[in-house]
């Protein structure tokens, strides 16, 4: 953003009427006339904090969107699964209605085993999708870090610019 063009002569008169010495008041706005420009502007702190909130709010709509979706995704699994071992756990008692009580004991252990592999298999994409959103979070929170450290890092030497300045009013 383009600098706003500064009064030179008038911070001139200011500083030798506070009793600065005219080359040094002069020096002094010459080297503020001098700043650099790409410092950052009060215009450009407010833009850049809407930029990232913009981002930080449009991360959040798309972070909120993906986990609907993969809940609403893992439902449906859970559903077709659940469905699926209903149909097959039905079929196997039809077929095995006239068989022995030992083959019934077997089967049932086969069915457990499969709930068992099952929860366990739930369990381990969950505690993935947990690790998933951690790492986001962090990723959010280093990010948003990052940008902070850089506005402060803008605002120092404006800061102490501006110090300088009114030190001499």
């Amino acid at each position: 953003m383009a600098q706003p063009a500064m009064d030179t002569h008038r911070l001139f008169k200011k500083l030798t009427a506070a009793g600065m010495s005219e080359a040094a008041a002069e020096a002094l706005a010459d080297a503020v006339a001098q700043r650099p420009a790409d410092m950052a502007t009060k215009g450009d702190l407010v833009g850049l904090r809407q930029e990232i909130k913009s981002d930080m709010d449009g991360l959040r709509h798309e972070l909120k969107g993906d986990t609907e979706r993969l809940g609403h995704e893992l439902r449906s699994e859970m559903e077709a699964l659940r469905h699926e071992l209903k149909g097959d756990i039905d079929g196997l008692r039809h077929d095995l209605k006239g068989d022995v009580d030992g083959l019934r004991h077997e089967f049932k252990s086969d069915i457990d085993g499969l709930r068992h592999e099952f929860k366990s298999d739930i369990d381990g994409l969950r505690h993935e999708f947990k690790g998933d959103m951690q790492g986001l979070r962090h990723e959010l929170k280093t990010g948003l870090a990052n940008a902070r450290l850089q506005i402060v890092c803008f605002m120092i030497p404006s800061m102490a610019a501006l110090l300088a300045i009114f030190k001499y009013f």
